[in-house]
């Protein structure tokens, strides 16, 4: 099992900041927003991750982008916010005014001798006109947050359980998401095949933001997306069912439990999907054109924030925003019209805009860059970095996909039924089950069509929101037959889990017995290596010699050194470099003789999969270099002590590498 300290701590920092902005929020903004609960948290989070997206993109091309940067702009934007100047009246007037206002408070704080800011300044009244609010009780609002909560630990925990049977770590795509995770840091957005990038940018920023390092980064991240998407996937159920939990906890614990009934694959389970954060800003967004006025009330505004939703969504990724978006989309126009026509106009044209501003952005880039266009969209729509491996399944795929199909139609039939005699409390249902009807028909078309893959990734999400909806639609059925009565939300919380545990336990047939791969450990420790070193050592101030499939994790970190150099040349290298250490100018003139601070050299121990990193012969003539240098008088310790991996530290100038000692 892989452990890390900040597998853990990065999203504990994470909701820090997060409670730091909301603080902020809270002490500048003149009323509170009517929204509470999930139904505050979710729409900010898309605003958020949206914004994020797009200032990471204008940044990147100024080769402006970095942490300080994005947050400066956060706390600008802020104090906009705070000082709320007005359009028809002149900038000069409306700053001299905030001057003497500040002045008058902070004079009258002091001589009543109040704190500058105190606990009253947190205290609002209500604002019911920014958005529509379905009303929920405080007790409903605990509740949402609780579920929510334990949904996104539960998420978290279940998903760092398949580290045990992880073969993502060190793979091709691993190797390649850490590359474009550099990039972001190097100013380099565009063209990386597979990817547009807007993912990688959110993933950078919550390293930096979190200061971990690139290594966890790819790590961990597919543990916070899944258990974001949980807690959305249980809202979505939340807001289309009007206030109902149930539907929506059986919906968000299918998609963490019910591995023999959806086709996803167990061994990338922790894996970063760029669909899975695409949907986390997706799904919300399809609430948001169902129900406008959730977003903004206020048109201009809702057209602003729903450009910039959609244009971040394309960014993150092709393939959800063109096989999700755009068809809730054109169904909100046909179901909708009626009930939100100025809103939906709107909509249509923000995604003409958004789809013009990135065409027109690619289009220019890869002139510039003699890059083709085609090529790169079609990377992002058919991937060949996906692969869909799944014994854990009760049966195959297609016998799944068609199981679903009936479940999906027969749902659908019972749901126009209720539609037809209330339309607008069964619109959303009608239009999701449209929607899930259709995606579970692509399945038929094959490759030739759509990326059958990256549609298993959707059908993972999508079929647990069709187990909630079914469910709902069936309850619904059953209050006209049967007589009514209550049972507490706790009481139906422990029936639902325990109904969902007995169909994990003897419908699934073990599926986890199904799959024959486990994590390889030297794998796990040359991560823990690596991110010792990151943490540790001064950038550039050292080199690592390792094997030429790792050179990439020293890329923009520090400098390589492969066996074949470190055990012919190396040794040439140190005695001389030892010999004129103290002549500047002679190593001024020969700067290809010296040595960096310090040079780390992994050694791998005797396994059957040593001989992947390490031959036999390698491995004894790099133990005798290490004797020899040792011979010389250079201090050499050992760095990381694993079971497989160790890491033998060559000290070539004391004091001079880890950072700690140059501070303290």
């Amino acid at each position: 099992m892989f452990v890390n300290l900040d597998l853990f701590l990065g999203p504990l920092r994470f909701v820090v900041f997060l409670g730091f902005v909301y603080l902020l929020n809270r002490l500048v903004t003149l009323k509170l927003s009517n929204q509470v609960g999930l139904d505050y948290f979710i729409p900010r989070y898309v605003i958020l991750i949206s914004v994020l997206v797009i200032v990471s993109f204008f940044l990147t091309q100024i080769n402006a982008y970095d942490l300080m940067t994005i947050l400066v702009l956060l706390v600008f934007f802020i104090v906009l916010s705070f000082i709320n100047l007005k359009r028809g009246k002149s900038f000069q007037f409306q700053f001299k005014k905030i001057r003497s206002r500040l002045i008058i408070y902070t004079i009258r704080s002091f001589e009543n001798r109040k704190k500058i800011i105190s606990e009253e300044n947190f205290k609002k009244i209500e604002d019911r006109k920014k958005t529509d609010q379905e009303f929920i009780s405080e007790k409903q609002r605990l509740w949402q947050i609780g579920i929510g909560c334990g949904l996104a630990i539960v998420a978290f925990s279940s998903r760092y359980f398949f580290f045990e049977y992880d073969t993502f770590s060190l793979s091709e795509p691993w190797y390649n998401s850490l590359e474009n995770i550099k990039d972001i840091s190097s100013q380099n957005w565009f063209f990386h095949q597979g990817t547009m990038m807007g993912d990688y940018a959110i993933m950078n920023f919550y390293g930096a933001l979190t200061d971990i390092s690139d290594l966890i980064i790819i790590e961990s991240f597919g543990l916070l997306e899944s258990s974001l998407l949980t807690v959305i996937i249980f809202w979505v159920i939340y807001k289309i069912t009007h206030t109902k939990f149930i539907p929506g906890l059986i919906a968000a614990l299918s998609f963490l439990f019910l591995y023999a009934f959806l086709p996803i694959n167990l061994n990338l389970l922790v894996q970063h999907k760029p669909s899975f954060l695409a949907l986390t800003i997706a799904l919300p967004t399809v609430i948001f054109i169902l129900n406008p006025t959730y977003l903004r009330k206020k048109k201009s505004s809702y057209f602003i924030w729903i450009t910039i939703i959609f244009t971040a969504c394309f960014f993150m990724d092709l393939f959800v925003t063109f096989i999700v978006l755009f068809p809730f989309l054109f169904l909100s126009l046909l179901f909708s019209f009626k009930y939100n026509k100025p809103y939906l106009l709107r909509s249509f044209a923000a995604f003409d805009l958004s789809l013009l501003f990135i065409f027109i952005t690619h289009y220019l880039a890869s002139v510039v860059k003699d890059v083709s266009l085609f090529d790169f969209y079609t990377s992002n729509l058919f991937s060949l970095n996906i692969y869909s491996y799944t014994p854990q399944l009760i049966t195959s795929i297609n016998q799944l996909i068609f199981y679903y199909q009936i479940l999906g139609g027969v749902t659908l039939l019972f749901a126009l039924i209720l539609f037809i005699k209330d339309r607008k409390k069964w619109l959303q249902i009608m239009v999701f089950l449209i929607y899930i009807n259709v995606l579970l028909v692509l399945n038929s078309f094959g490759d030739s069509f759509i990326d059958v893959d990256l549609l298993n990734q959707l059908y993972s999400v999508f079929i647990p929101i069709l187990l909630g909806i079914s469910f709902f639609v069936l309850l619904r059925f059953i209050a006209f037959l049967a007589p009514k009565f209550k049972i507490g939300l706790p009481y139906r919380i422990v029936i639902t889990v325990s109904t969902l545990g007995v169909i994990i336990l003897f419908l699934s047939q073990n599926p986890l017995s199904k799959v024959p791969f486990h994590q390889d450990k030297i794998k796990e420790q040359i991560i823990q290596a690596y991110d010792k070193l990151d943490k540790n050592l001064l950038p550039f101030s050292y080199a690592v010699t390792n094997t030429y499939q790792n050179v990439a994790l020293s890329r923009k970190s520090h400098y390589f050194i492969d066996y074949s150099y470190f055990n012919n040349d190396y040794l040439v290298q140190d005695s001389l470099y030892h010999s004129h250490r103290s002549k500047t100018h002679y190593l001024q003139a020969h700067p290809e003789l010296i040595l960096p601070k310090s040079t780390f050299v992994f050694m791998y121990e005797d396994n059957l999969n040593a001989k992947y990193f390490n031959d036999t012969q390698t491995k004894d003539k790099t133990l005798k270099t290490i004797e020899l240098l040792q011979q010389r008088g250079r201090k050499i310790s050992l760095f990381f002590d694993g079971e497989f991996v160790k890491v033998y530290e060559i000290e070539n100038e004391p004091h001079a590498s880890k950072i700690n000692e140059l501070l303290f």
